[in-house]
C-alpha cells in the first residue's frame, strides 16, 4: 500500500510519497516531464523533486516533493501541484495529514473548495484577518464531506431518475436518498447546538461567499 506523510525542511513544505508499485515507471515520467498525478490530489513533476532526502528516508522507495512554502504564519500551497486556480494558506500550527487534502475515491478537497470560490482561501492562523476559516470550521467541513456510502446513494438516484420512466423500480431511489441525507443531518444537529453563534455565522458568510 502506497504512503503519504508531510515534512519540513527549511522553508520547503515536502510530501513524502512511497507508492505501492511502479517506482521505475514514475521515475520515467518524472524525467520525460510529464505530470504525475498522486491520489488525484497531487500533480507533481521533476520540477519539484527534492534531491535532498531524508537520511531516514529509503531515497529508492521515497519520493520527496516540495508542495508548499513556509512562512512566517501560514504554510503557502503550491497552485501547481494541487492544481487550482486560487492559493490556499494552511496556519503553520496545524499537523498536516494526508486526509485533510484527500477524501474518498480519491477526490481532491482542496480542489472541491477551490471550484465553489473566487478568492485566496485561508485556514487557521489568523484567518479573521484574512477574511478564512477557523480550524475548527475546516475540521467540520473535513468531517462532512461525503462518504462512500453517500456518493453510491446519490449517484443510483441520478442513474435512476433517468430510466425510472423505462423501469419502474428505480423510482424508490430518491426516496431512499433523502431519507438517507435526512438522518445524516439529524445526526449533526446535536453537533451544530454545541458551535458558538460566531462560528455558525462565520460559516454562513462562507457560504454566502461561495455562491
Amino acid at each position: 500500500m502506497s504512503s503519504i506523510s508531510f515534512e519540513y525542511s527549511g522553508e520547503k513544505l515536502i510530501l513524502c510519497y512511497a507508492p505501492a508499485m511502479g517506482i521505475d515507471n514514475i521515475t520515467k515520467k518524472l524525467s520525460s516531464g510529464d505530470c504525475v498525478p498522486i491520489k488525484h490530489t497531487f500533480f507533481v513533476t521533476k520540477n519539484v523533486l527534492c534531491e535532498d532526502a531524508n537520511e531516514e528516508d529509503d531515497w529508492e522507495e521515497t519520493f520527496r516533493f516540495c508542495v508548499g512554502t513556509i512562512g512566517e504564519t501560514y504554510t503557502k500551497l503550491d497552485p501547481e501541484v494541487f492544481d487550482t486556480k486560487n492559493t490556499f494558506y494552511i496556519g503553520n500550527e496545524i499537523n498536516l495529514k494526508h486526509q485533510m487534502f484527500t477524501a474518498y475515491r480519491n477526490i481532491s478537497i482542496i480542489r472541491k473548495i477551490d471550484e465553489v470560490i473566487e478568492r485566496d482561501f485561508y485556514i487557521g492562523g489568523d484567518w479573521e484577518t484574512h477574511n478564512g476559516i477557523s480550524k475548527d470550521t475546516f475540521d467540520n467541513l473535513l468531517s462532512k464531506f461525503p462518504k462512500t456510502t453517500e456518493l453510491d446513494k446519490y449517484a443510483h438516484m441520478r442513474i435512476a431518475n433517468i430510466i425510472k420512466d423505462y423501469f419502474p423500480e428505480c423510482d424508490k431511489y430518491e426516496a431512499i436518498y433523502d431519507k438517507f441525507i435526512e438522518s445524516k443531518n439529524n445526526s449533526f444537529a446535536p453537533i451544530t447546538s454545541t458551535v458558538s453563534k460566531y462560528n455558525i455565522q462565520i460559516e454562513v458568510e462562507q457560504v454566502t461567499v461561495a455562491y
